[in-house]
């Protein structure tokens, strides 16, 4: 495994599932992460604690002021951003999110995406 230490990256939805696995990777490889997150702080705090030298930054990435803030704070507490995963996930149509049958949403899924 490549040594990547003094690089920095900003994990989006950095602190569960996937990119949690992301960010456990990257640090592995000695990369100062800067983990986002919407929701669940203390998946974040624990995450920080499990992880010397890396921060969590709350914010929704589909708001524009946040990723801003987000930006800012990575570079005030990192200096340097070398890296940027971009993780989190979002709904493509938010109607989605309402269909209780999973299969329903597939469907649909695979026919706008074509």
């Amino acid at each position: 495994m490549a040594d990547m230490s003094g690089q920095v990256a900003l994990v989006t939805g950095g602190v569960r599932g996937i990119g949690l696995a992301i960010s456990r990777r990257l640090h592995a490889r000695g990369v100062t992460v800067a983990a986002g997150y919407s929701r669940h702080k203390e998946a974040a705090d624990s995450f920080r604690e499990q992880h010397p030298g890396a921060s969590t930054h709350q914010g929704n990435i589909g708001v524009n002021e946040d990723c801003e803030r987000v930006m800012g704070e990575v570079l005030e507490a990192h200096c340097r951003l070398d890296i940027l995963v971009n993780n989190a996930g979002i709904t493509i149509d938010k109607s989605l999110r309402w269909r209780a049958d999973p299969t329903s949403a597939a469907l649909v899924w695979q026919l706008e995406a074509g």
